[in-house]
C-alpha cells in the first residue's frame, strides 16, 4: 500500500473512519487518533480545531451507542453520513465535506483520452478543431440530454444570417 499511495493519500483514506459503519468496528482510542490525524491535515479548514479530539470522542460514542441499540441503519458512505453530522459536530461535518470532495480516481481523464482517440480516428480530416472539441464534449458527457430543437434555436439566435430555414423536420 505504501508503494501505491503517498502519505497524504493514506491519511485521507484513514478519514473513512468517520463513516459510522467503519467507526463502530474500531476501538475508541484508535478511531479518535485516526480522526485527529486527518484533522491535523486540514487544521486551517476546521472551524474549531482545538475541539476535534473531544468531538471525535463524542462522535464515536454516539455511533457505538446507536449500534448497540441494534439500529437497523448505520450510514455506510460519506454522503449518507453527512446529514447525521449535526451542528453539535462542526469539525466532523467539515471533515466529511472535505472527504466528499477529494478525487478518488483518474478514470475520467483516462476515459477522455480513450474517447478522444476514437473520435479523432473516425473524424480525422473531416472537421476543424472547434467541431472536434464539441464532439469530444458530447461523447464524454453523454449522460447530459441534448434537445435538438433547443440547439437549433440557440444557433439561429447566435447566427441569424446563416440559418434562415423553418423546421425541416416537420411536414408543413
Amino acid at each position: 500500500m505504501t508503494s501505491r499511495f503517498d502519505k497524504h493519500q493514506q491519511l485521507a483514506l484513514s478519514g473513512l473512519v468517520l463513516i459510522p459503519s467503519v467507526l463502530v468496528k474500531r476501538s475508541l482510542d484508535e478511531a479518535t487518533t485516526q480522526i485527529v490525524d486527518v484533522g491535523k491535515m486540514y487544521t486551517d479548514d476546521l472551524p474549531f480545531p482545538s475541539c476535534l479530539h473531544g468531538e471525535a470522542h463524542t462522535w464515536h460514542l454516539k455511533w457505538t451507542e446507536e449500534n448497540s441499540r441494534g439500529s437497523a441503519f448505520l450510514p455506510t458512505t460519506l454522503e449518507t453520513t453527512l446529514p447525521h453530522a449535526t451542528s453539535m459536530f462542526p469539525n466532523i461535518t467539515e471533515l466529511l465535506r472535505i472527504l466528499c470532495t477529494l478525487p478518488v480516481t483518474s478514470c475520467s481523464a483516462e476515459q477522455s483520452f480513450s474517447g478522444l482517440k476514437r473520435i479523432k480516428t473516425a473524424m480525422r480530416s473531416k472537421m476543424g478543431n472547434d467541431r472536434l472539441t464539441s464532439n469530444a464534449l458530447l461523447h464524454l458527457h453523454r449522460d447530459v440530454s441534448v434537445e435538438v430543437p433547443t440547439v437549433i434555436n440557440e444557433f439561429a439566435k447566435l447566427h441569424p444570417t446563416r440559418l434562415e430555414v423553418g423546421n425541416i423536420l416537420s411536414d408543413n
